[in-house]
């Protein structure tokens, strides 16, 4: 009686309801792992969503620690119920067949022939009709066929299982991050905040392009990527969207494109470093005189009359679109062009853009349970088309002498919905045997 409640619970839990509320949510939560962005490091997000993001894991959904659970959970009830369908099962297919205590005839046929002719010609129709026989002595005849039929929905629940275990395995093992290079800049893979698995290696933009429909909308981003270990390369390939490069089981994907500004700071005239800066990133020129430069839009071809729109997608008067802040308070938004000055009235620094490169973002993919997903959807594959199989059915029969002719009394069992139907077929097979045998075959 102490162990009632816990065997309860686990009687409870082994079973296919539960199996299917836990898919059930898990593709609720799947769905919405495709709406939220999924993301690291939430920065322009609200206290309120900054917190479940870090907390529940709202920006790393597929990776936190309770999608796993729920998928550990699936994983383990469609183990168990397949585990404690799997004997039953397997007796009902493959062990020899018993004969039952008591049956239900369901049809007399006569026939003119003797009970050992009758048998045999009930046997023949039988295996025409697709069925296995055994002929179990004393006038009983036993077939049965659609054996496997009951195999699809055991097959379903073996995918079920590969795919939740592929997708936990995945989430523990596996990671994603994003990386943005400039053409010629390489990355180390493996190393540092970037994981990877196998010997380290490099990932290095050779070059980049922005194709372009007529009307100037973006057609298609394309990355030439190498991988270099040692400084030889290994492998080289041309990305685009869904057109990933693979290495160690590594996929780099065409995720994105960014802009980046190599500026010059001065101060009195004088050179004072050189910066690099992201799309509205800023750029501080003097951190206690808070001056700043924000880029905001990059313009190859400025037209003064439209000076937020290019003219062309060619360099002939390439200028940036900034914000400029002093004393910490913006001072307005304008347009500068490449190579010349941006002065501060008042202060004797400035910030000078010298080049505008157009990066590359890659999205760095590792799934190692990709392929126990990919076998179980083909195992889903297979219980579907094994589900086309007709479904199981028994037939038991007895031979009885009546004279010097037979009494054939039949019964079929089985879920299909035409049984009946099926009945009559049999009988109207053994009848029409009958009478199309031959002389020679009758003696």
């Amino acid at each position: 009686m102490r162990n009632f409640p816990l065997s309860r619970a686990v009687k409870a839990f082994a079973t296919m309801k539960t199996g299917l509320a836990l898919l059930a949510v898990i593709i609720v939560l799947a769905v919405a792992g495709t709406l939220i962005p999924q993301e690291r490091d939430i920065h322009a997000a609200g206290p309120v969503l900054s917190f479940l993001y870090h907390t529940v894991g709202l920006g790393d959904l597929y990776h936190s620690w309770w999608f796993s659970s729920l998928l550990l959970l699936l994983c383990l009830n469609v183990a168990v119920c397949s585990a404690v369908r799997l004997p039953a099962l397997w007796r009902d297919t493959f062990a020899p067949p018993v004969w039952p205590d008591a049956i239900a005839w369901q049809r007399e046929c006569p026939l003119a022939a003797p009970p050992a002719e009758a048998a045999a010609l009930l046997k023949k129709s039988l295996s025409q009709g697709g069925f296995r026989v055994w002929d179990m002595g004393q006038g009983r005849i036993y077939a049965r066929k659609g054996r496997a039929a009951p195999w699809g929905t055991f097959l379903v629940h073996a995918s079920i299982l590969l795919i939740a275990l592929g997708g936990l395995y995945g989430s523990l093992a596996g990671f994603r991050y994003a990386v943005t290079l400039a053409p010629g800049e390489t990355v180390a893979i493996g190393t540092g905040s970037h994981p990877g698995v196998g010997r380290p290696f490099e990932i290095r933009l050779r070059g980049f392009t922005t194709e372009l429909y007529p009307d100037g909308r973006v057609s298609d981003w394309i990355s030439s990527l190498s991988v270099v270990r040692d400084g030889a390369e290994l492998a080289s390939q041309d990305i685009k969207v869904n057109h990933p490069l693979s290495f160690q089981g590594i996929s780099f994907y065409q995720a994105s494109y960014t802009t980046l500004y190599d500026a010059e700071r001065r101060r009195e005239g004088k050179p004072q470093g050189t910066v690099r800066a992201g799309e509205k990133q800023p750029i501080i020129l003097d951190e206690h005189q808070g001056i700043a430069v924000i880029p905001l839009k990059y313009l190859p071809d400025f037209d003064p009359r439209q000076p937020h729109v290019s003219r062309s997608a060619e360099p002939l008067n390439p200028h940036v679109i900034c914000a400029l802040y002093s004393d910490g308070r913006p001072l307005g938004m304008n347009a500068f062009p490449l190579g010349k000055p941006i002065t501060f009235p008042g202060y004797d620094t400035e910030l000078i853009f010298r080049a505008v490169i157009q990066a590359s973002g890659l999205d760095v993919k590792y799934d190692p349970g990709l392929p126990l997903v990919f076998a179980g959807f083909a195992v889903m594959s297979a219980a579907f088309f094994l589900s086309l199989y007709p479904r199981r059915r028994v037939v038991f029969a007895v031979i009885t002498p009546a004279g010097a002719q037979s009494a054939v009394a039949i019964a079929i069992f089985g879920k299909s919905p035409l049984l009946a139907e099926e009945l009559a077929r049999l009988c109207a097979a053994l009848t029409s045997a009958e009478d199309k045998q031959t002389p020679e075959e009758a003696r």
